[in-house]
């Protein structure tokens, strides 16, 4: 008998491919009532389809498995985080009105959508405005490129305002990482604020 294919082994054997979803934890001591108390679930792996082991009649697993804590620093397999940024929010003006064709070319010529259109009545016509504060403008600077809106455009970026990007590939979740990452950042800062305390005492 030839095993081919993954249907074969699905009809001639039983629990042929050992996953992590059938990984079990088993609490040491209090673990678990420590964990209910702070309203953490039990652990286990994050993905449940992660194949570890194929097996064959007369074949077993027998192993132990120990769950470590650490920081991206220490080894990579610890970083929870594939992406992580910043950037300053944008800061459009207008120095002078973009009204009626004018404005409809703008919004046209903004490749993000960063422009709309404001109806001002019948008798005023269309004026153009800044959607939700610019936040979707990658300052690509093509509204400014056209020389009929060079002059009229103030681009620029708010210095005391900023948009952090994290992006999760872990257990934990996005919100969930920064509150770590900034425990962490208190963490090191009294750390190297006891040492420096000490060399003074010292000195």
């Amino acid at each position: 008998m030839q095993i081919r294919t993954v249907e074969d082994e699905e009809l001639h054997y039983n629990h042929a491919n050992v996953y992590s979803g059938d990984l079990e934890w088993i609490p040491i001591g209090d673990q678990r009532e420590r964990f209910r108390a702070l309203g953490v679930a039990d652990p286990k792996p994050l993905h449940d389809d992660i194949l570890i082991a194929k097996l064959r009649p007369g074949q077993e697993i027998e192993m132990e498995l120990v769950c470590e804590k650490g920081i991206g620093k220490t080894h990579a397999k610890w970083s929870p985080v594939c992406t992580a940024y910043y950037r300053n929010l944008p800061d459009i003006r207008f120095t002078e009105p973009i009204v009626d064709d004018e404005a409809e070319e703008l919004k046209k010529v903004c490749p993000m959508g960063v422009f709309d259109i404001e109806d001002l009545g019948k008798k005023k016509g269309k004026q153009a405005i800044v959607k939700n504060g610019g936040i979707a403008c990658t300052t690509c600077r093509e509204c400014i490129r056209d020389e009929r809106f060079a002059a009229k455009i103030d681009l620029g970026k708010k210095k005391q305002e900023f948009e952090f990007h994290v992006e999760s590939v872990g257990i934990y979740t996005p919100d969930e990482l920064v509150v770590e990452a900034l425990a962490k950042l208190k963490e090191k800062a009294v750390f190297w604020f006891d040492q420096v305390s000490k060399e003074g005492l010292n000195s």
